[in-house]
């Protein structure tokens, strides 16, 4: 049992870092970034720019990449590698976002045609290639694309950490200790190691001698999650319940909620005001730690397309641990794409009863799809009936299903279904607002948000909305102001709200306050694009050129939109003729 503790351990380490996913894809810059050339003509490392038509596909994937739309991504990637088959960076994204959706036959289909040398690859290159590799069982040539990026000071930690994660899978503790010894070898002072080794010889039950290890990560890197949360399952294992609470505090003083510290916490907590014994408690930890093994097993079954296994998984556990929300969500899953669609649903809708909201959303937007495909007449009949018991949830799955549709007015076609359910709450209002701002409809946007306000008057968001609406149209900029002075009250730190204060005042011909307002702005958001350019103005309007030079400039580096675009370098123009 206790074997299945440290197995599940690194990878709720890798986890716990909010920029780990499990792929991460790198973007060099953005479209239009200098064409990418190397000295070694066979590689062709270069953006996509000999095809007009590729290299829009190229834009459009990067677009959708920065939405989080990876199937739009893996789409148009797909177009852009037909037509222009030798551009390397565009073939590697798309391994990756093949990878992310669980497409692995075609990753590793198009991984073969990527036969490259790492020691030739730059940089960004280099980092795509080995979260491709990673993420395969190519661990040979994994192991060599690590060395190059070793040598380089380009290897982050967590892609060894990931590698590690998946190789454990594979490999006993001591063969992968054997490789960490051979890789420290290139980078002997690289904290990570420690970290890593730690794990392994905790995997081994060496806990004294993980302690060692562990203990020189976190002297080099006090506030790194990984190491902080392998010390404190060591601790726990050891019989050190006090280390193992401080150092989870630790965990969640850094990350806000982060799952296992939050358990592990709690568990201990819980023995020690119950008096629960050490035996027990271990019990305890070594149970959900099986549940949470079992859980990611199935997950990545389902991910390679291996519903069997993924079933099989699930179907060892004890008949308790089958009926929590996680796994009904994941039975769910399983259920669907066996194509027992009647079976999913009641999956899913007992997933929906889940305290995890991240689970119950899930649960929900699964359960309408498959209800749409299951009873395709009255589905919307039987979604309201269902979901007006959870009004919150039902909101949120609609709104989700219309941010997923084609263009605005798709969107909106699809709210406006929804009014008999929600349209007694002023979000749903808001979100009607926001698709008809974005479909070109400003009256009935406006319209909206007037509405939003009559159902509750401190909606920050409308407020917000309304009164930089009439700041832009320059009309009624006292209420403006008033609207604008009402949101900041219930959001003084809001950084967009701070903008539309300076802007307000921009247009009221008080130049001077509002370049206070949007500095600030500035430095709550960022070099935001409209935030920058409102400053700009602001400075010129005040003679401070130099100063309007540097926040469009800036704005300009940012903005994509070609209007937007143009009316900056008009801007400049006009200073630096």
């Amino acid at each position: 049992m206790k074997r299945l503790l440290v197995i599940g351990a690194l990878a709720a380490a890798v986890s716990a870092c909010s920029h780990t996913a499990p792929l991460q894809i790198r973007e060099p810059g953005l479209p239009g970034a200098p064409v990418y050339e190397h000295g070694h003509p066979s590689y062709k490392l270069r953006m996509p720019v000999a095809d007009g038509l590729a290299y829009a596909e190229y834009v459009k994937a990067t677009l959708a990449l920065t939405q989080g739309n990876l199937r739009e991504a893996a789409d148009h990637l797909n177009v852009t590698v037909s037509r222009d088959p030798e551009a390397t960076l565009p073939r590697m994204k798309l391994v990756n976002v093949l990878l992310l959706l669980g497409r692995r036959d075609e990753a590793s289909q198009l991984m073969g045609t990527l036969d490259l040398d790492p020691r030739r690859l730059p940089g960004e290159l280099l980092s795509i290639y080995v979260d491709a590799l990673i993420s395969t069982d190519r661990d040979q040539d994994t192991i060599e694309a690590m060395k190059v990026a070793l040598k380089r000071g380009a290897l982050a930690p967590m892609q060894l950490l990931r590698w590690v994660t998946l190789a454990e899978q594979r490999h006993s503790p001591e063969q992968l200790r054997e490789t960490i010894l051979e890789l420290r070898e290139l980078a002997p002072d690289e904290p990570i190691f420690d970290c890593v080794e730690g794990h392994l010889l905790m995997r081994s039950e060496q806990y004294e001698a993980s302690i060692a290890f562990l203990d020189r990560c976190r002297e080099a890197s006090p506030d790194w999650l990984p190491a902080l949360l392998e010390r404190a399952l060591v601790a726990e294992l050891t019989g050190d319940a006090a280390l193992a609470q401080t150092l989870y505090r630790r965990v969640l003083e850094l990350q806000p909620g982060q799952g296992l510290a939050s358990w592990r916490l709690r568990a201990l907590t819980e023995a020690t005001t119950t008096g629960q014994s050490s035996s027990e408690q271990l019990a305890r930890l070594l149970h959900e730690v099986q549940y949470e093994t079992a859980l990611q097993l199935a997950s990545q079954a389902l991910s390679g397309d291996d519903v069997e296994r993924a079933a099989q998984v699930l179907a060892d556990l004890p008949a308790e641990d089958r009926s929590r929300p996680r796994a009904r969500l994941l039975r769910g899953l399983i259920a669907e794409t066996s194509g027992d669609l009647d079976r999913a649903l009641r999956h899913y809708e007992a997933a929906m009863a889940s305290d995890q909201p991240a689970v119950e959303r899930a649960a929900a937007g699964q359960w309408v799809r498959v209800l749409m495909a299951r009873h395709p007449d009255d589905w919307l009949d039987r979604a309201e009936r269902a979901l007006k018991k959870k009004p919150r949830l039902g909101l949120l799955i609609a709104i989700s299903e219309a941010e997923g549709q084609d263009d605005p007015q798709r969107g909106l076609s699809w709210l406006e279904q929804w009014k008999d359910a929600f349209g007694d709450r002023p979000d749903y209002w808001y979100q009607i607002g926001l698709f008809h701002e974005r479909a070109g409809h400003r009256d009935q946007a406006l319209a909206a948000m007037e509405e939003v306000l009559r159902r509750n008057p401190d909606h920050a968001d409308a407020l917000n909305f309304l009164g930089y609406s009439l700041a832009e149209e320059g009309r009624d900029l006292d209420r403006a102001f008033s609207l604008i002075q009402r949101a900041l009250k219930l959001r003084p730190d809001a950084g967009y709200i701070m903008d539309s204060m300076g802007w307000v005042l921009f247009q009221q011909g008080k130049a001077e306050e509002a370049i206070d307002w949007l500095e600030r702005a500035v430095e709550r958001e960022g070099p935001d694009p409209v935030i920058l350019e409102h400053l700009g103005d602001a400075y010129a309007v005040t003679g401070r050129d130099n100063d309007a030079v540097r926040a469009w400039s800036t704005a300009l580096e940012q903005v994509e939109d070609p209007e937007a675009r143009q009316r900056l370098r008009s801007k400049l123009d006009r200073i630096q003729p």
